[in-house]
């Protein structure tokens, strides 16, 4: 896209080019395709390969995404600053909370329209529905700083109204990053299980106690008493570098103890979305959990929480059951009940579940949502 003899710059800025490739590269290949020039920044990962046969890159050698430290988190800012200021970007599109902080920053001292999108408030960062101390006054720089806001679901806008952190005008709600429909569909699961080979809950985050990992596994106890052909699976990353992570030794007992068995981490969902019944995320909030969109595209249904951002993935008793934060109990209610459905019943529910998602969170409608955000953007 060329305007006044430039082609217009459009940056994404992230904490894993990981997230980039998986999340953001349907956008940045249209965006591309429309004659943009697309340019991923993000610290080095095993996905930057993957990225820059795509895209060019910038490597950030000082930014760490755990960092805690004021003279480590000084030096990226340093270096973040080099980097828009050589790059001259004309908007820059900033993911999750560091690059939204420093994005931000380094965008209001170089005069550039940034966009900085909100995956998620996370729930350390509430306080009885209030943003605490830090986490507003971090929020209102981000959030004043950036020529638009994007959140992902409307609770987490109304928070922010709220607490008086983000204008009307500049914040507008898309929900979630869109899940490629096509790659995962129901179609990848054919004869990939037989049947009377048992029934399975899967549970695909971080194992984090906030992800409801501790809730998940009481859960799994309770079903199991009662059905001891029914398994809890765990997929996901053991992230000891934050504060409510689940630990190794944890989990080990846990499958000792025969209650769930645990797979560490995938390249590709798909294989265990299409070998599980039933999908569950117990979370205590979200911003739109992709990996529930993932298997309601491929026709699952879902267990979740009713909060924020998991709410709006189903509808419920429709595509899925609702239960309350931090109820254990709850939850194994509506496994149970999951277990006790007619196989047409759960076929049904994971059939309108794919509906939904084609008509809400299509990666196709997102797109065109953030090409209409760009046109915008282009046009303050």
């Amino acid at each position: 896209m060329v305007r006044e003899d430039k082609v217009i710059k459009i940056v994404f800025f992230s904490n894993s080019a990981w997230s980039l490739l998986n999340y953001r590269y349907g956008l940045m290949k249209t965006l591309k395709n429309m004659g943009f020039e697309v340019i991923g920044i993000a610290p080095y990962d095993e996905s930057v390969p993957d990225i820059k046969k795509e895209f060019p890159f910038v490597t950030l050698i000082n930014f760490y995404r755990k960092s805690l430290n004021p003279f480590v988190d000084f030096k990226a800012i340093v270096e973040l600053y080099q980097v828009y200021k050589r790059i001259k970007p004309d908007i820059v599109f900033h993911y999750t909370i560091k690059p939204n902080i420093y994005g931000s920053l380094v965008s209001r001292l170089l005069n550039i329209n940034c966009c900085n999108v909100i995956t998620g408030l996370t729930y350390s960062l509430l306080n009885e529905n209030s943003l605490n101390i830090l986490g507003r006054i971090l929020y209102k720089f981000v959030l004043c700083s950036g020529k638009k806001a994007v959140f992902q679901n409307y609770d987490d806008l109304n928070v922010c109204l709220l607490a008086g952190i983000v204008e009307n005008n500049k914040a507008i709600v898309i929900k979630s990053s869109g899940v490629n429909t096509d790659y995962f569909s129901a179609r990848y699961c054919k004869n990939t299980r037989a049947k009377d080979e048992g029934f399975f809950f899967l549970f695909i985050a971080r194992i984090l106690w906030d992800k409801g990992a501790g809730e998940f596994v009481e859960a799994c106890r309770t079903v199991r008493k009662l059905f001891p052909m029914a398994e809890g699976w765990m997929v996901g990353a053991v992230d000891e570098g934050k504060k409510s992570a689940v630990n190794r030794e944890q989990i080990n007992e846990w499958e000792a103890e025969g209650i769930i068995r645990y797979f560490g981490i995938t390249e590709d969902v798909r294989s265990f979305i299409c070998k599980c019944d039933v999908m569950v995320l117990p979370s205590y909030r979200e911003g739109t959990p992709r990996t529930l969109l993932e298997a309601m595209a491929m026709e699952r249904p879902i267990i979740t929480t009713d909060t924020a951002g998991c709410r709006q993935t189903v509808d419920d008793g429709i595509n899925g059951f609702l239960v309350p934060v931090k109820d254990s109990k709850s939850l194994s209610d509506a496994m149970i009940k999951c277990v006790n459905m007619s196989e047409d019943a759960r076929t049904r529910m994971g059939v309108l579940g794919r509906e939904k998602v084609l008509r809400e969170f299509d990666e196709r409608l997102v797109i065109e949502s953030y090409i209409r955000l760009t046109d915008e953007l282009l046009s303050i």
